[in-house]
Formats: C-alpha cells, sequence, structure tokens
C-alpha cells in the first residue's frame, strides 16, 4: 500500500514552528530515514502536514530521536481549522541520536495532520520520517475539480495507488487496474 505521507503523494510539510538551512522540514516525508527535520530549542515544536488528499487513516509510523512527549491532531477538510486529538505519546529515553521508531494504531480522517512535540530527552529532538497507512477518501490536490468520493480498487476494495484527477466521477478510469472512483 503507497505511504501517504510521502512527496510522491502530493503530501506537503505546510508549516513548522522552527526551521535550519540543513535540515529541511520536507525531510520528513521523503522517504530517506537518512535526513531529517531538527528543532532549534525550546518547546512545544510542530509541524503541520498536508496530505495530497483526503484520508482514512488507520496507521500512523514516526521515526523521531530525543522525543520525550508528542501529540498528533488532524483536521478533515480544506483548511485546518478545527483539529481533532489523534493520539498523546510518551516515549522512554533511547539515549541521544537513537532512533525512536513508533507504529501507532489510529482511526481517523484528515486532509491535514499536527505532529507537536510537548517536551523531548534533550534541547533538540528530531523527525526522520512520518508514515501513514490508510485509503484516499475526499478530494484529491491538483484535481481539475473536487469531489466527495471514496477511491475504490475493483481488485482488492481498498488500494489507493493511483494519484491525479478523476476522468469521469462513478466510471471506471481505463487502464489503471480497475480504480472506480464512486461518489460516497
Amino acid at each position: 500500500m503507497t505511504d501517504l505521507a510521502h512527496m510522491e503523494t502530493g503530501t506537503e510539510v505546510h508549516s513548522t514552528s522552527s526551521l535550519d538551512i540543513d535540515y529541511q522540514p520536507d525531510s520528513i516525508i521523503d522517504g530517506d530515514q537518512s535526513t531529517f527535520w531538527t528543532s532549534t530549542g525550546l518547546f512545544p515544536q510542530e509541524f503541520v502536514l498536508k496530505l495530497g488528499s483526503g484520508a482514512s487513516i488507520t496507521k500512523i509510523k514516526t521515526s523521531t530521536t530525543n522525543v520525550r512527549h508528542f501529540v498528533v491532531e488532524s483536521c478533515d477538510g480544506p483548511s485546518p481549522v478545527t483539529w481533532q486529538p489523534v493520539f498523546d505519546l510518551e516515549l522512554s529515553n533511547t539515549g541521544t541520536g537513537q532512533l525512536q521508531v513508533e507504529v501507532n494504531k489510529v482511526k481517523t480522517l484528515a486532509s491535514w495532520l499536527k505532529f507537536k512535540v510537548l517536551s523531548g530527552w534533550s534541547d533538540f529532538v528530531t523527525f526522520h520520517q512520518v508514515g501513514l497507512v490508510g485509503w484516499v477518501v475526499g478530494w484529491v490536490s491538483g484535481a481539475e475539480f473536487a469531489w466527495s468520493a471514496v477511491v475504490e480498487c475493483s481488485l482488492c476494495g481498498v488500494c489507493a495507488r493511483v494519484w491525479g484527477p478523476c476522468c469521469v466521477v462513478g466510471e471506471t478510469r481505463k487502464g489503471l487496474s480497475g480504480v472506480v472512483w464512486r461518489e460516497e
């Protein structure tokens, strides 16, 4: 299944509370575990992801260092107005620079996700990667028009591997492994 938090799916880092030119925020979603975004000290620190499409998310994976306590909130809709809690996590101290990999089962609809670090085991924390498992629902970034729909694969029923505008809502896209776009 496609990682919904990858640049190739249209996801982007919308905002961050700190910026170090050597450790860009886009590193969180570039698919390369060796790159990372780092905070610049003091807490809380946060970043907001704008997903490439509305999504029903079932798992959130994070790869971090020095994070002690963070929360994730979601917003479903075209603008990040009302945030809902997804999870609140306390991490154990793995030692300075040791990667903390967490996979959290969740059930949320989102087109925006906010990751807020409330405290760290050090003055600086890093986020190497965020991964999202789920499927596309709602609008698709860059589409010629928006619609309320669920992307459904007639082969497996949940696959959301097609990115781009719908040719005609309610009809099968020709040559794309039986993907059906249907109104919900």
